[in-house]
């Protein structure tokens, strides 16, 4: 723009002043992000086009060489918006705008033991050598026993048969992860007892308890026994208590008090 001014005697002055018209908006592109992670950890990288400033929400972000961008930033479990917006030098602006979800929390596990006995500390007893482990998971997890691959149902349940040993203890490792990597694992131990020996051995403490009583009752009776017969045999030794006269001396056996003539 040209402006050019005149005074009465003819002399012209001339003032230019150049002005641009921006009526294009800056770009702002995004690169792609996980939808879900289990990392609180995330890295939002880009580019912008034609823009002097760039914020993640409030936060002022540098813009790089060519327009790239990269900012850390920390998620809270669950969902998370990521808005951002760039600016060029007269208001123009563009946004973009994300959501991820930070899942941290080890899947759902519960394991179900049908037909045996709980007995403490995570042990369980069983009366068969082959036994169904019950899992129960979220859907689409993955479930090992004991390091071997289960087949899992659309519910996220699985049966398992489990030949435990003969003898001693057999240890039941659960292993589920689910599609982000976040595992739980429970681990039981379950003892095979034939059916009827807890019986027969809770007979056998019986018996002894009853041995036991019997044998102490026995015991009780010989020592008062004893006793009765050492107090006899005491009392006799002593013949029977003299009596005193009058003066407080023993009588003898003429009935006089003193010496005997």
């Amino acid at each position: 723009i040209t402006i050019e001014v005149v005074d009465a005697a003819g002399n012209l002055h001339t003032r230019a002043v150049q002005v641009t018209v921006d009526t294009i908006d800056p770009v702002l592109t995004l690169d792609p992000l996980p939808e879900r992670t289990r990392d609180p950890q995330l890295t939002v990288t880009g580019t912008v086009e034609g823009a002097t400033h760039l914020f993640l929400g409030d936060t002022p972000v540098p813009i790089g060489d060519e327009g790239a961008f990269s900012v850390n930033m920390t998620l809270e479990e669950g969902p998370n918006t990521i808005d951002l917006v760039c600016r060029d030098g007269v208001g123009h602006e563009d946004k973009a705008s994300a959501k991820v979800v930070l899942d941290s929390t080890a899947p759902f596990l519960r394991l179900v033991l049908p037909g045996m006995t709980e007995t403490g500390n995570g042990t369980w007893r069983a009366d068969t050598r082959t036994v169904t482990v019950q899992v129960v998971s979220e859907p689409g997890a993955s479930i090992t026993l004991n390091g071997v691959y289960v087949l899992v149902g659309k519910d996220g349940t699985a049966n398992v048969d489990v030949t435990l040993d003969e003898e001693g203890e057999t240890v039941v490792t659960i292993l589920v992860v689910d599609d982000l990597g976040n595992s739980e694992e429970l681990r039981y131990t379950i003892v095979y007892e034939e059916a009827g020996s807890e019986a027969s051995s809770l007979d056998l403490i019986s018996l002894l308890s009853t041995i036991v009583i019997l044998a102490l009752l026995v015991a009780i009776v010989v020592m008062v026994a004893r006793y009765k017969s050492l107090v006899k045999r005491m009392s006799k030794r002593r013949g029977p208590p003299r009596r005193r006269n009058g003066n407080g001396r023993p009588r003898n056996g003429n009935g006089n008090g003193g010496a005997a003539p």
